[in-house]
């Protein structure tokens, strides 16, 4: 799985794209491997256009069929132990693409996560384009080498060129006409998201201390402390010092405290309160 760019209908629905392809099978002309937009019907299930609880729902239920089929199941070839071991709902959240044979590309983990799939079709309704703005096909099969080919122009077009496929009985496939277009779009509604996620600077927010000492940053082996308050390390809520905090009190001493930026620097909220 490459890129997720869905259409976003009039209605408010979408319908869910995606950029796909097997990882053994490769392009001669520029010898990078094949992929292809499609619908992603692993989600839809035969619907045209979804609302995006119903994408989000088809994604758990993709996720949910791989845990139904292996949680709770005796790993076979487990010789460790007592020679028993059965597989766990993390184990298949953390190893998803692995049981169900998908990889997203450009990821740095080996295996591909529940939470990245989750993530990546978050992506395309993020990225959506309106209809209209970009050019669809619908196309079936009706004997092959024959195929059926509609370039609908509305979306009343469009949603007649599908009945009419699903009608005669076909499968129907939804495409993207112009691979530079998509480019085009592609690179906007990467632009665009991107602008919104821009970090706005946070004021207020928690340190966590560690013997007295500020936590910079903290491994999975030890804590990095520095005595001034201007390093430490800045939580945006209470709750995620608190549990950083529940870490360190195994070993050592910790305390939090609320701070707050004055003049683009960190100073404790008691002490700028007084002053």
């Amino acid at each position: 799985m490459y890129r997720s760019m869905f259409v976003k209908m009039s209605d408010g629905k979408y319908i869910p794209m995606y950029e796909v392809g097997d990882n053994n099978v490769w392009e001669c002309d520029n010898k990078r491997r094949a992929r292809s937009w499609y619908q992603a019907d692993c989600i839809a299930k035969g619907k045209v256009s979804l609302t995006e609880d119903e994408i989000m729902a088809g994604v758990e239920n993709l996720i949910n069929s791989v845990k139904n089929q292996y949680v709770g199941k005796v790993v076979e070839d487990y010789n460790g132990g007592d020679g028993v071991r059965t597989y766990t709902d993390k184990e298949i959240e953390s190893r998803f693409g692995y049981y169900e044979g998908i990889s997203i590309y450009g990821k740095s983990t080996r295996v591909t996560t529940a939470n990245q799939i989750r993530n990546f079709f978050k992506k395309g309704i993020e990225r959506a384009v309106p209809f209209g703005e970009i050019s669809l096909n619908v196309h079936w099969c009706v004997k092959y080498p024959d195929y059926e080919r509609r370039y609908p122009k509305t979306e009343d077009e469009f949603f007649a060129a599908v009945k009419e496929g699903q009608d005669g009985g076909h499968q129907v496939w939804i495409g993207f006409c112009d691979p530079w277009d998509v480019e085009r779009l592609w690179n906007k509604m990467k632009r665009e998201t991107t602008r919104k996620k821009v970090k706005v600077e946070r004021t207020t927010g928690y340190v966590v201390t560690c013997d007295y000492r500020y936590l910079i940053s903290a491994g999975s082996r030890n804590f990095k402390v520095n005595p001034y308050l201007e390093y430490a390390h800045v939580y945006p809520s209470f709750a995620n010092a608190e549990k950083m905090q529940k870490r360190i009190l195994r070993t050592y001493k910790s305390e939090i405290f609320e701070v707050i930026k004055v003049n683009g620097r960190w100073q404790l909220k008691s002490e700028t309160e007084a002053s």
